[in-house]
């Protein structure tokens, strides 16, 4: 039996936006073991699971590791028509915003996601009122 790698492997990203648990601010979660031209990572690429975390309003900075970053609320995640939508950062809200608008993303540096997203949002999340919320999400919450 075989299966397909990208199912079988946990997909990780380099940078996470995060609301501190502190201050309740944006804060940021940053695996610098990774290159920066790489933006997510597959779990056999044999990098370290440990983030650097910081928090520009309240200046806490410790390293985090994966599983305490599950515990943590993201940063860009919103509640629309029942439907939870969420993104790792602005990057990959900027690849599902752009989905949501039937742009091509097919170039896009988070297009290996796009098969990840919630069928539901593609249905429910459709009106330009909706899609905006997310967009300013992006404009305001940087």
């Amino acid at each position: 039996m075989t299966t397909h790698v990208r199912y079988d492997h946990y997909h990780y990203p380099r940078e996470i936006d995060l609301l501190c648990p502190h201050c309740k601010n944006h804060s940021v979660a940053i695996n610098e073991n990774v290159p920066k031209e790489i933006e997510h990572f597959i779990d056999i690429a044999n990098f370290e699971k440990i983030w650097d975390f910081k928090c520009i309003y309240c200046i806490k900075k410790y390293q985090v590791e994966w599983d305490d970053i599950q515990n943590m609320d993201l940063w860009y995640k919103i509640n629309l028509k029942g439907v939870l939508i969420w993104a790792w950062n602005s990057k990959h809200l900027d690849m599902i915003i752009k989905k949501l608008k039937k742009e091509d993303i097919k170039n896009h540096s988070w297009v290996f996601f796009e098969s990840y997203l919630n069928k539901n949002c593609l249905k429910k999340i459709k009106n330009k009122s909706d899609i905006g919320k997310l967009e300013n999400m992006l404009k305001y919450r940087i």
